[in-house]
């Protein structure tokens, strides 16, 4: 009877791969507006790290709530990062076809390429910033640059496990309901550290508040006002205090 007990090491990683496929299920669903694709992602993030990480219950519950609490700041670096891609995808498209001509058009080409593996850094760690801290559209922009520069060799990680997700997916789309959650639980251990160490080394902390902001544990995201924001990259002994 040992091994159905629900603290034994099997049904731990049973339930751990259950909430995993659950919250896959729900990150694909809420992803098929694209619009959307920004705070879901922030969504899976908070759930990850705050409930199947710490082996807590309530999957469904953390994730809307989550999702419910990103939607508005969400929606608009959503749309910022597909315009952004979108156009970058045709800047490429037209450097491949212009540096088959002339050394310009290498040159064009190498330069976007450069571009879009800072644009596909940033938009990964844009989710985390929106899961985690309050404020502006721009604070989460300089946020997500920020953290995907502090340590390129794991954000280059980070970018090449993602390839080889998308890549397995087009293969087998069936694992499409577990991939996602998989590959957030893989880098949300990392990134958790380089978001608390960040609110540690600047004196941030996140509230509890019965009922409040979008945890499942009454959790508020960190204030981060944009006069402060201004100044906290170069003076990280500088504490900023809390709205």
């Amino acid at each position: 009877m040992g091994a159905f007990q629900y603290d034994n090491p099997l049904m731990s990683a049973m339930v751990r791969i259950a909430n995993m496929m659950i919250v896959s299920f729900f990150w694909v669903l809420c992803c098929l507006p694209v619009v959307t694709v920004i705070p879901a992602t922030a969504a899976l993030f908070h759930t990850t790290a705050k409930v199947i990480r710490e082996n807590g219950n309530g999957v469904a519950g953390d994730f809307f709530r989550a999702l419910k609490g990103s939607l508005r700041k969400g929606l608009p670096l959503s749309l910022i990062a597909l315009g952004s891609g979108g156009l970058l995808s045709f800047t490429l498209w037209y450097g491949w076809r212009m540096q088959q001509q002339n050394n310009f058009g290498v040159a064009y080409f190498l330069i976007g390429c450069v571009i879009a593996l800072v644009w596909a850094a940033a938009t990964l760690h844009l989710p985390f910033a929106l899961s985690r801290f309050e404020g502006g559209i721009g604070m989460y922009l300089r946020m997500a640059l920020y953290f995907a520069g502090q340590n390129p060799l794991k954000t280059l990680l980070r970018l090449v496990l993602l390839a080889l997700v998308a890549l397995l997916i087009d293969f087998y789309p069936i694992v499409l309901l577990i991939l996602p959650g998989l590959y957030m639980d893989l880098i949300c251990g990392g990134v958790e550290k380089q978001l608390q160490k960040f609110m540690a080394d600047r004196g941030l902390a996140q509230t509890e508040e019965e009922g409040a902001g979008d945890g499942s544990n009454g959790e508020r995201p960190a204030s981060m006002p944009s006069l402060e924001m201004a100044r906290l990259y170069d003076e990280p002994e500088s504490g900023a205090e809390d709205e």
